[in-house]
């Protein structure tokens, strides 16, 4: 007759390679993006400089070097959220909260983002040219979207988990 065998700790064991080759997989990708983002600031900082000296006016310079920065800022939180939630903590999230907090920073992340490309597009804009101001708009427009889509999963999310915390309870609490 077989000895029992436990089958969690044989999934675990069987899907731990698995798991080392994801975690460096994103390790990569997050230096690299981290890199990426690195020489995003390091190319504004050096075309802001170079296009100052070359008698360019240094608000369209200075503006130009703040959409490079967002970018790269935004690049950066990528990879950060990639190594926090991919490299540095377990594969599973332990919680649906805790996945709604992931998701929340996530979402916020893209929104800052999106926002200050919209506002330094908008400081681009001269009086002359108001047609430019479409694709500021439309930036602006999308943040508020996302802000919105990002309030409604939040407030239904919370509202599943207290209706599941409150059928554990219940549970729980139960007599017998």
């Amino acid at each position: 007759m077989k000895p029992p065998v436990d089958e969690k700790k044989t999934k675990s064991d069987s899907s731990k390679p698995f798991i080392v080759v994801s975690s460096a997989v994103y390790l990569i990708i997050s230096a690299t993006l981290m890199i990426v983002s690195l020489a995003l600031m390091t190319f504004a900082a050096w075309e802001t400089i170079d296009r100052m000296l070359g008698g360019e006016r240094i608000v369209i310079a200075l503006l130009d070097a703040i959409k490079l920065i967002v970018i790269a800022l935004a690049v950066f939180d990528v990879a950060k959220y990639l190594m926090e939630e991919e490299v540095l903590r377990d594969r599973e999230l332990r919680s649906p909260t805790e996945a709604r907090r992931s998701m929340t920073k996530f979402m916020v992340i893209i929104c800052v983002v999106v926002s200050l490309e919209a506002v330094a597009s908008i400081a681009q804009v001269s009086p002359e040219n108001m047609r430019d101001l479409v694709y500021p708009a439309v930036l602006l427009l999308s943040a508020v979207a996302v802000m919105v889509g990002l309030g409604l999963y939040q407030k239904l999310s919370s509202e599943i988990e207290t209706k599941e915390g409150e059928g554990r309870t219940a549970a729980v609490t139960r007599p017998r």
